[in-house]
């Protein structure tokens, strides 16, 4: 079956996502690297450094924060070369117990529903710069508890790293923040969701102060 009418039967809810995944050819008994692309309680995409072979059972051994390992065979919908050793891969799942399925689709629940959360509470819009992990970013908004930053670099997801950044008044904020989510929004440009998960009052006051004054809250 083509991509495209793999891509027709979507019918699950996915997020995106980049987790670790091990995987067993059982015609070939080859043990292979992977680094998924999004998930969903009917299969999952993911990144490999070879092609996988269209029709091919594989068993997946992965992990989600929260959760324990996931052992589930899936069958390869298909596989399309990204870029020099790099090819991405649908695979629907074939063998999933109730228990694992269950636990994906909480899982994939509560993602949606902390994006959700955040992208509800109130916020100002801003394009400064900030680096975070090592990747440099811009800050497309920031509230009380977090911010959302976009970059051409990708990173994991339930990451967490310490943000340094100046507000348009000059005011310096200092905070350790952790990736609850994240979209692609271009081909080459990903925004994410960022938790403050530990901030100082001076920072805290210095954010509300802004806000106040852009007459944000």
């Amino acid at each position: 079956m083509g991509k495209n009418n793999f891509d027709n039967k979507r019918k699950y809810e996915r997020i995106e996502m980049s987790i670790k995944v091990n995987c067993i050819d059982f015609i070939a008994s080859e043990k292979i690297a992977a680094n998924s692309r999004n998930l969903s309680e009917g299969g999952i995409c993911i990144a490999t450094d070879k092609p996988l072979s269209i029709g091919r059972h594989i068993n997946l051994v992965f992990y989600l924060p929260g959760k324990e390992n996931f052992k589930i065979i899936a069958e390869v919908k298909w596989s399309k070369k990204i870029e020099d050793k790099l090819y991405e891969s649908g695979l629907e799942f074939t063998d999933i117990s109730k228990r694992n399925k269950d636990r994906i689709v909480d899982y994939i629940s509560q993602k949606e529903s902390n994006k959700k959360d955040r992208r509800d509470s109130k916020r100002i819009i801003l394009g400064i710069v900030v680096n975070f992990i090592s990747a440099e970013a811009k800050i497309k908004n920031i509230s009380n508890t977090g911010m959302c930053i976009t970059s051409n670099e990708l990173l994991p997801e339930s990451m967490t790293s310490e943000v340094m950044f100046f507000l348009p008044n000059n005011r310096y904020v200092k905070a350790d923040g952790t990736i609850l989510w994240r979209e692609k929004v271009s081909e080459d440009t990903y925004d994410y969701g960022i938790e403050f998960t530990k901030i100082d009052k001076e920072s805290l006051s210095h954010i509300k102060k802004f806000m106040l004054e852009s007459d944000i809250i």
